[in-house]
């Protein structure tokens, strides 16, 4: 017996089936896509020339989106957005598949990094910058970094102090030889003679600006003879000892000054047959008298002939000569007879000699002043 199914049975069940098409009997039946979480399903590409998927800009989470409309094949996503490695990410850091914030440390160069290796290296600081003076970083070799030469801080990235062999311009040094040089004073400025800084590198005895009681403008001690008239002590001239128009007390040379300059052609001063251009007038007192008289108005107690020369002298003295100590007071003073002086050393007729020991019979006696007429 054959058995019928109902009309409206089949018709039931055949409208709960999808039927393919005519134009695609194979077609796949349609599957759910959720609209969050990365996908694997391939999309159709945008024919606009973006070379992204159309789904980029659907508002949804397709395709290999990691996020919404942003990561796989579409644009990178922002801070917080979903990811699957730094590729979708602007950032380029993704961690626990969350976009992160660029930042130093991150491992990651980004724009305004010269480095990043996640941790300071000798190759990049913690700064993300590469380690070199002059960077505005202080590095681990340096003790202070200003990018560039400042006033506590030298363009080698060492710190800045007078006597580091560095010069720097900006802390107000002119020169840095390390310490004082001839060049260079101690405090480094540039060695000059008058600039109030002894440098005796240079050959500075003394510097005190210019001419004083105590040094000289050419930074020399003070001393009547040695070249540098010093107005300052009442120097007039320096020939460095008599000259035609310098006397040996470093004056100016003039008959009638008290001081007889036979390199000016003065033959006396101030006495007795002395006319006034500073010459004898004839024959003057006989030579011995005049020394007698030039050893007392020189204030010696003692004014004795002997052996055809004067020797004046004030306590103590010797038996016969005074041939006292040679810091004892007196003087010699020679007259015509030259071989009987006591000097031992040609004796020119007239010339008065200075200090002098006449035990010792040292030649070295240097003449002063003072000339005597021939008998």
């Amino acid at each position: 017996m054959t058995r019928r199914v109902a009309l409206p049975s089949l018709v039931l069940l055949l409208s709960a089936c999808t039927i393919p098409t005519v134009d695609d009997p194979f077609a796949p039946v349609d599957t759910f896509t959720p609209t969050t979480g990365p996908s694997t399903a391939t999309d159709a590409m945008d024919d606009s020339g973006t070379g992204q998927p159309v789904s980029c800009t659907d508002g949804m989470q397709g395709g290999d989106e990691t996020d919404v409309d942003c990561g796989g094949s579409c644009n990178p996503c922002g801070d917080g957005q979903g990811c699957a490695s730094g590729d979708d990410c602007s950032s380029g850091v993704c961690t626990n598949q969350e976009c992160q914030p660029a930042a130093c440390g991150d491992g990651v160069v980004q724009e305004g990094e010269e480095c990043d290796e996640g941790e300071p290296s000798a190759s990049c600081s913690d700064q993300c910058v590469v380690p070199a003076c002059g960077n505005g970083v202080i590095d681990d070799d340096e003790q202070c970094d200003d990018a560039g030469e400042s006033a506590s801080c030298n363009a080698d990235c060492s710190p800045a102090s007078c006597g580091d062999g560095v010069v720097n311009a900006t802390a107000g040094e002119d020169c840095d030889d390390g310490g004082e040089t001839a060049a260079c004073n101690a405090d480094c400025s540039a060695a000059s003679c008058g600039d109030q800084i002894l440098n005796a590198a240079a050959g500075e005895e003394c510097d005190e600006g210019g001419d004083t009681i105590a040094c000289d403008g050419d930074c020399t001690a003070v001393a009547c003879g040695d070249g540098y008239a010093n107005p300052a002590v009442g120097e007039d001239c320096d020939d460095m000892g008599e000259s035609v128009t310098c006397d040996g007390d470093c004056t100016l040379a003039t008959c009638g000054d008290g001081v007889i300059n036979m390199s000016a052609g003065e033959e006396c001063e101030g006495v007795a047959g002395c006319d006034g251009s500073c010459q004898w007038a004839g024959c003057a007192p006989d030579p011995e008298a005049l020394a007698l008289a030039a050893c007392a108005a020189d204030g010696y107690a003692n004014c004795v002939v002997a052996d055809g020369g004067v020797v004046g002298w004030n306590a103590p003295e010797c038996q016969g000569c005074n041939c006292g100590l040679p810091a004892d007071p007196w003087r010699f003073y020679c007259t015509v007879t030259a071989a009987s002086n006591y000097n031992c050393s040609a004796c020119t007729v007239g010339e008065i000699l200075g200090p002098h020991d006449p035990c010792n019979c040292d030649p070295g006696t240097s003449p002063v002043l003072g000339q005597f007429c021939m008998p």
